[in-house]
């Protein structure tokens, strides 16, 4: 006996394939919401309409992009409430959960329709936050009696609040605006007063920090210069220091990038360019970066002048040698040269360049060459082993390998001083003169000595180099110096050492008639 099928008609066919719509408000009630028992988080919604779903599904991930979210139910539809209880343990590691809804259709000609998401913030902090850094402030010009001001904070804290007082006749503080993110921009009206305005950092489960910096602006009409620039950022990468920071939300600012080494305050920083940018981060890249060891500053400019320079901002750098602690053993060495020459009752040491004393000399490293200056160490025992030391600021001679250690100190070289030579003469002593420009103009004699027969002159530090001079001795004493060299970039006055007689002494370091340096290991001195 033999059956047969009967065809399928072409109305069946369509309905088969068919998908009705389904319902923009068929789910109510959608929401997430953390569970103290379980520690996890209960999803709950209600399905009120089931036209054409076949299926639910629920997502979760820990951004904000459902396409990469993880399936973590599915649910026949029915006309009910749904509760679903999320204790991944997952969760735990995660600032903020993402929830949507996937509502499948019927047949095949239907659409999906996505609900969501809902999010929570997990894990939030109830501690209060270290307290923000520092604050600056600035406005623009009025319009109807109102400026808007601009707030710039430096905090790591979730979100700032911004507190004022003084505002309207108000001697206290009151809260005027709260942001995640610097800068912040309010409105106040244009009352003349001056105002102070306080900064607090406050944690994402909303504690706020105990105290915070404060800043004072003046509510006149006209336009101020830019707040401080915040939150500058230097990475290094293989072409360059790349520089970034917020732009600001004043009015028609332009920012100029200075850079100056490591350490040695704007005071000395160089323009290196003027860049503008109206939204979002500011970038900068500076391919000279790798050339040296240096920190960053942003001034920001508007038609009523220049901004306060930002905090220096310098480059955290891995796996080259500039990211290594100095006292560590790695590929640096120098072009340094340090002598010892009998200074009358002591030992002097001399820290100078391949161009000869009064010089700078350069570190080199893995990642570049950094400039150092020409200096010299006092009052040393004769014929004793010394290692020289830069300390960001100033040389040092130890005698011991311990004394070696400190983070941040550069080895320069290790030698023997050297013994007494016979020299005669002391007690002379010298200050340097500088001009606007960094130049040595004059060596004044402070105290004239007795005894000697001839003297020669140091010159040393002040963050320049090539000063000299020579020493004038008139019966015995040293009456008067004669600049033979003016030298360059001194930013603060030299210290002048006068050397009695023709002494000279035992030569190291890494200079041109020096031995190689870039170890501490090659200092030999005892534990």
């Amino acid at each position: 006996m033999s059956s047969t099928v009967s065809p399928i008609s072409a109305v069946q066919l369509q309905k088969l394939i068919s998908s009705p719509a389904i319902s923009a408000n068929a789910i109510s009630g959608f929401q997430a919401a953390t569970n103290a028992v379980t520690k996890g988080i209960d999803v709950t919604f209600t399905l009120t309409d089931l036209t054409g779903i076949s299926a639910v599904n629920l997502f979760r991930n820990e951004i904000l992009d459902q396409a990469t979210a993880t399936l973590i139910q599915s649910w026949q539809p029915s006309l009910a409430d749904y509760d679903y209880s999320d204790t991944s343990l997952s969760l735990q590691a995660q600032a903020t959960a993402y929830y949507w809804l996937e509502l499948l259709p019927q047949g095949t000609s239907g659409t999906p329709l996505v609900i969501g998401p809902q999010n929570i913030l997990l894990n939030p902090q109830l501690a209060a936050p270290v307290p923000s850094v520092s604050v600056s402030a600035s406005h623009s010009a009025a319009t109807n009696g109102v400026v808007k001001v601009t707030v710039n904070v430096t905090g790591t804290a979730a979100s700032q609040k911004i507190y004022v007082s003084g505002y309207e006749g108000n001697a206290g503080f009151v809260a005027v605006y709260q942001n995640a993110q610097s800068p912040l921009q309010f409105n106040l009206n244009a009352t003349g007063e001056t105002i102070t305005i306080k900064a607090i950092g406050v944690s994402s489960g909303g504690t706020e920090a105990a105290s915070g910096p404060t800043t004072t602006l003046t509510l006149n009409g006209a336009l101020t210069v830019p707040a401080t620039p915040q939150g500058v950022l230097v990475n290094q990468i293989s072409t360059g220091n790349q520089v970034s920071f917020p732009s600001s939300k004043d009015a028609g600012p332009t920012y100029k990038i200075y850079r100056a080494q490591r350490g040695q305050t704007f005071l000395l920083a160089t323009l290196l360019a003027t860049v503008t940018g109206t939204a979002g981060t500011i970038i900068y890249l500076d391919t000279a970066g790798l050339t040296g060891d240096w920190e960053y500053f942003i001034v920001a400019t508007n038609t009523a002048g220049d901004s306060l320079p930002s905090t220096p901002a310098s480059p955290a750098v891995l796996f080259t040698s500039a990211g290594l602690p100095p006292n560590t053993p790695a590929n640096t060495t120098n072009t340094a040269t340090i002598d010892s020459v009998d200074a009358g009752t002591n030992a002097l040491v001399r820290i100078y360049g391949p161009g000869g004393v009064g010089t700078s000399y350069n570190r080199l490293t893995g990642f570049g060459t950094l400039a150092r200056p020409n200096g010299t160490v006092s009052g040393l025992a004769y014929t004793t082993l010394y290692v020289i030391l830069w300390t960001g600021t100033s040389f040092v001679a130890v005698t011991t390998y311990p004394a070696t250690l400190p983070d941040g100190w550069e080895f320069v070289g290790s030698l023997k001083t050297t013994a007494a030579t016979g020299v005669v003469g002391s007690g002379a002593t010298a200050t340097a003169v500088i001009n606007g420009t960094g130049n040595v103009t004059n060596i004044n004699a402070t105290a004239v000595g007795s005894g000697y027969t001839s003297a020669t002159v140091s010159i040393a530090g002040g963050g320049g180099s090539g000063a000299a001079a020579t020493a004038n001795v008139v019966g015995g004493q040293v009456t008067s110096y004669t600049v033979t060299n003016a030298g360059t970039g001194y930013a603060t006055v030299p210290t002048v050492t006068i050397i009695p007689g023709a002494g000279g002494g035992t030569v190291g370091g890494g200079g041109s008639t020096g031995s190689a340096s870039g170890s501490r290991t090659e200092a030999q001195l005892p534990l």
